[in-house]
């Protein structure tokens, strides 16, 4: 007899808009093979429906809970013909798309291009693939692109892309899911692991290429044996891709944060440059207490976006 279904919990969200959030990969299981409480508690994305009998154990927009991740572990353990749908595999490892902590306090993303509104004194808003969202301040964190969303309004900023060519491997037989992140204090080189066997080797800085998107046979060649230099073991890694990147550069190495004098309701966050997965975060929540009108806490006026010096090519 199969297992009775657990009971309904309750909708969080209505199942189209939890659907369609971006959502992230959480395991159903934890690393020593028991059921993940870290599920417990959160919104479900996807609908997770078990054959036999056919019947949803999960819907878009419903709260999980341990009884149901229980239910959904103990399938996957069992030796019955069972297809369990909407599950979804990473590697070997199934996971439970769910959504992101910030989507269920209301983050949305809309998709499309993307331009400041305002006054020519003031930004007032964004428009968003055909959207208008007014705002009282806007946080351009645009990355290489920030120059372009702000020249309209006249305001120029030191950024630049810098083309980054990168590689993505596996190793097939060695669980990456513990591997810290690795900057080697020597050369400006680094190895970012994610589960459950990937790994991205490190990127090549190309400030003269502009926002030319190809992979380059040169920059491939330099990537692969610049990783196999400084780690060897990789030279058997498995090549699963290749991105191209454009990191924001700035023409004295120092990030942009900040308001813009001549330009209200607008804050600045960008020019990061090698260091976005270390620094993003801190500056994000900088640029959000400047937004809401709070005190960085911190002397930012190094970093001023409109300081004086050379402005974007």
């Amino acid at each position: 007899q199969f297992p009775e279904i657990p009971e309904f919990t309750r909708l969080r969200y209505l199942p189209r808009d939890a659907y369609y959030c971006g959502g992230e990969l959480v395991p159903l299981l934890d690393d020593k093979e028991r059921v993940n409480r870290a599920l417990n508690g959160r919104v479900c994305a996807d609908q997770i429906v078990p054959y036999p009998p056919g019947i949803p154990v999960l819907v878009p927009g419903q709260v999980i809970t341990r009884e149901i991740v229980e239910y959904l572990a103990n399938l996957l353990r069992s030796q019955k013909r069972v297809e369990t749908h909407g599950i979804v595999h990473e590697g070997y490892q199934p996971c439970v798309r769910v959504l992101k902590p910030a989507e269920e306090r209301g983050l949305r993303r809309i998709g499309g291009d993307a331009e400041l509104l305002g006054d020519g004194a003031r930004v007032t808003g964004v428009r968003v693939g055909g959207e208008d969202l007014p705002a009282d301040a806007v946080v351009v964190a645009a990355g290489a692109w920030t120059a372009r969303l702000l020249a309209p309004f006249g305001v120029r900023v030191p950024v630049f892309p810098v083309r980054g060519q990168i590689a993505h491997v596996a190793l097939p037989t060695t669980d990456t899911r513990d591997w810290p992140v690795v900057r080697f204090a020597d050369h400006d080189r680094f190895m970012v692991a994610f589960p459950p066997n990937r790994v991205v080797l490190n990127a090549t800085s190309e400030p003269e290429a502009g926002f030319d998107h190809r992979v380059t046979v040169a920059g491939l060649r330099q990537v692969l044996a610049d990783a196999v230099g400084t780690a060897p073991g990789l030279a058997e890694a498995t090549v699963l891709e290749t991105r191209v990147g454009f990191r924001p550069g700035s023409r004295d190495g120092l990030p942009l944060l900040g308001p813009v004098e001549s330009l209200a309701g607008v804050v600045v966050a960008t020019g990061l440059g090698p260091s976005g997965l270390t620094l993003g975060p801190y500056q994000g929540a900088l640029a959000a207490r400047l937004a809401v009108g709070e005190e960085a806490g911190v002397d930012l006026a190094a970093f001023r976006p409109d300081r004086p010096g050379t402005p974007a090519r």
